[in-house]
């Protein structure tokens, strides 16, 4: 059963790679710095459940995940112009999981 939900998981957001093709690279590399659990904790919690801080990631017009307030969201990712080769990803770093914190 858990097998079938990961490839249904993975299905749904395939068109990620597709539309936005210099994210993937750019969430593996979050990945060998922060680990697995902390990436797939912030994909969760920012795409799944829209938990604003969290994840977001852009490239050109093409965004995904919830929009980060405060300080980190003062540099309007999700409202800046962006080039099609230009990518965003933020995700909480560890050290705020308390707060808002993005890296």
């Amino acid at each position: 059963m858990d097998k079938d939900r990961d490839q249904d998981r993975k299905n749904r957001f395939a068109w990620v790679a597709a539309a936005m093709p210099l994210v993937p690279a750019r969430i593996k590399a979050l990945r060998q710095e922060h680990g697995d659990a902390h990436v797939n904790e912030c994909w969760k919690r920012g795409v799944i459940a829209g938990e604003p801080g969290w994840f977001f990631a852009r490239q050109g017009s093409v965004a995904i995940g919830a929009p980060f307030v405060g300080k980190e969201g003062a540099a309007d990712w999700g409202g800046m112009q962006l080039q099609p080769d230009q990518v965003v990803v933020l995700i909480k770093s560890p050290a705020a999981r308390g707060s808002h914190g993005a890296h």
